[in-house]
């Protein structure tokens, strides 16, 4: 969580300079058991941040956040379940717009590009990548590349195997 809050300090430092705070949303967090991938504990993060984060959901809501257990297990299916849960959250949210900051493995589950043996399908993000997706109107919050988002990125995604016949 230190890691993505340090990028939204800085990427979006009007925002921050203005007074807004960063939204601490555990449901974003990165998979595995590795010790820059497990959560900090709320008192470590505000001593770091102070009131520069907005952590008043998290003890409540989300008690093992920081342990990779139960719903923050790094299986497969729990990842993906987690990044549906994690879609419907930010898609019911009364804002327009909402900026994302995650992590490589767990953003492939959240855009769909996530096996359910835990391969990521596409190639891994460049750091600090920025992509932009719209709401499918299906059930589990789907999300969908826009076009300029594609346009604006590297065309280095993995294949398929399948070439097109030409």
């Amino acid at each position: 969580m230190k890691r993505t809050i340090q990028t939204c300090k800085f990427s979006f430092k009007p925002a921050v300079d203005r007074g807004l705070q960063i939204l601490l949303m555990p449901l974003a967090q990165e998979s595995s058991d590795e010790p820059m991938d497990t959560g900090s504990e709320v008192s470590e993060i505000k001593s770091m941040f102070g009131d520069l984060v907005d952590e008043h959901r998290i003890a409540d809501v989300y008690p093992y956040w920081h342990t990779n257990c139960g719903r923050f297990d790094t299986d497969p299916a729990t990842m993906i379940d987690r990044a549906r849960m994690l879609r419907l959250y930010i898609r019911d949210r009364e804002e327009k717009n909402v900026v994302l900051v995650s992590h490589g493995t767990f953003a492939h589950a959240i855009t769909g590009n996530f096996s359910e043996e835990g391969e990521q399908l596409t190639r891994m993000w460049e750091n600090a990548e920025c992509r932009t997706y719209t709401f499918s109107d299906g059930p589990g919050a789907e999300i969908i590349e826009t076009e300029e988002s594609k346009k604006r990125r590297p065309s280095l995604e993995v294949s398929s195997g399948e070439e097109e016949e030409e």
